[in-house]
């Protein structure tokens, strides 16, 4: 029956404890048949048969202690929770398949990643104003998404999508005056003929305009024209041109410090605000399992996959860059780091201040594990602290204990 269940199981046990002596199979046994069903889970075999043969069979099967029956309950007690925290430090592992929560199916309905409450609040919205005809105002920060976001509210053919990235034009608004509108032959230098422009082209599609507070003054006015009569002139041009499409206009989250009030109240009518990355770190494990598996096909980066107590340290880190940075960063770990499992001594210095700073981590726990976790822990804290005193204050060591480090470690030029 316990083997049944862990086939079974929708999530692997983080522990399996054994009894050596059962009826049929042994512990011994079941621990080898257990072995390649659930290898990262931690087996324990609690016997009163402390014989030899019984714990080298036990040792064999691959098992990791042995707790003797005559332990009292405190002792035994301890023991698992040694165990539980080795597995959760050392052994766990971020998982390619893991069944989808409803928060998560809610956010790959709009084709983004997540299971926070903020994203699924998000869809929600996504959803709604989906079918409706307004523009949408979508509001982030740098990285947050709002590219996805405009082409989730996309509806029918992806053919009738238009991105159009304002910033790309800085110092040449006439001529993203001329993608937008159009323009007539002749209307100026190398106009040789007529082109419409991308409103006139949308017919019935999504425009995207990101980084909208780079249109110009005499765009802008244009533009909330086009949004209220339906209709545009070419540059260059006096004929009116019926236009249809439904505009999704995106900025940083200032924008109406950057506009005039009268064209952010004409657009603010559905607006999408976008949180940061940092606002929702319950969404990095899934972000990085996403990544792994579409780095995994795009690039043959091979299966590769992140110990979860990186994936934690990670969750404490502000990402500045939102999602952009964050996907950028598992990509170069996935292409420079050989280990097949991505563990904290693969992350850069920032990640362990951020750790120390909020209290995840501390360098005795780290003495316990990798060189290079504590290479970089004591390298960051000592280029952010007064002096070599003031770092040993912040790492709860001595000084003494610092310099010994220092020197075992030859960490230079701090």
């Amino acid at each position: 029956m316990g083997i049944a269940k862990v086939k079974t199981a929708e999530t692997p046990f983080a522990l399996i404890l054994l009894d050596y002596q059962m009826p049929g199979k042994n512990g011994a046994v079941t621990a080898v048949e257990l072995r390649p069903l659930c290898p990262e889970s931690i087996l324990l075999m609690h016997s009163g048969d402390d014989s030899r043969e019984a714990l080298k069979a036990t040792l064999q099967a691959g098992v990791m202690d042995f707790i003797d029956k005559d332990v009292d309950m405190p002792g035994f007690k301890a023991k698992l929770e040694q165990q539980c925290r080795k597995y959760e430090e050392t052994l766990r592992t971020l998982r390619a398949l893991e069944p989808k929560s409803s928060n998560e199916e809610l956010i790959a309905s709009i084709g983004m990643v997540g299971r926070s409450q903020l994203m699924a609040e998000l869809a929600v919205k996504v959803a709604h104003f989906r079918d409706l005809k307004k523009p949408v105002l979508v509001l982030g920060e740098t990285g947050t998404g709002k590219e996805l976001v405009a082409r989730a509210l996309h509806k029918g053919n992806r053919n009738m999508f238009y991105a159009i990235n304002c910033a790309n034009y800085t110092d040449k608004a006439q001529i993203l005056e001329a993608e937008l509108f159009g323009y007539e032959k002749g209307a100026f230098t190398g106009a040789d003929q007529t082109k419409p422009g991308i409103f006139q082209m949308a017919k019935g599609g999504t425009v995207f305009l990101d980084e909208l507070h780079l249109l110009s003054p005499g765009a802008q006015a244009q533009l909330l024209r086009a949004l209220q009569e339906k209709k545009i002139r070419r540059i260059g041009g006096n004929m009116e041109i019926d236009v249809d499409f439904r505009l999704v206009a995106a900025a940083k989250p200032d924008l109406q410090e950057k506009v005039s009030a009268d064209f952010f109240h004409r657009l603010n009518y559905l607006r999408i605000d976008l949180p940061t990355l940092a606002q929702r770190p319950e969404d990095i494990e899934p972000l990085v399992r996403y990544f792994c598996e579409k780095y995994s096909k795009e690039e043959s980066t091979g299966k590769r996959t992140f110990l979860m107590k990186t994936v934690r340290m990670m969750q404490k880190y502000p990402w500045p860059g939102n999602v952009r940075e964050l996907e950028g960063y598992v990509y170069r770990l996935l292409s420079e780091k050989p280990q097949a499992t991505i563990d904290p001594s693969c992350l850069d210095g920032q990640f362990f201040d951020e750790a120390l700073d909020k209290g995840v981590v501390t360098l005795p726990e780290l003495v316990q594990r990798h060189d290079g976790e504590i290479r970089n822990l004591v390298t960051s804290v000592l280029k952010t602290s007064a002096s070599k005193a003031d770092a040993a204050l912040r790492l709860h060591i001595k000084a003494t204990t610092l310099h010994s480090i220092i020197q075992r470690l030859g960490i230079l030029g701090v």
